[in-house]
């Protein structure tokens, strides 16, 4: 496994970020810890905004594309 690049670093952090607002989202709506479905439009307490940009880090840390990611 190759070492990750400060920049790959960088964006990990800020994908993980993401996700931990919408955990928290899910706690504070729900009271439940356990249950939340990060990446699941509807179901990940994310916004459009968000969840766009969890996409866009996703597709730059792994080169993923986007041949169809609508249910990203």
């Amino acid at each position: 496994m190759t070492e990750l690049t400060e920049q790959q670093k960088q964006k990990y952090q800020r994908f993980i970020e993401i996700l931990e607002l919408g955990k928290q989202r899910y706690l504070e709506a729900t009271g439940m810890r356990q249950g939340y479905r990060g990446g699941l439009k509807g179901e990940d307490y994310l916004t459009d905004e968000e969840r766009q940009e969890a996409k866009l880090l996703l597709r730059q840390m792994f080169v993923i594309s986007n041949a169809d990611d609508s249910n990203i």
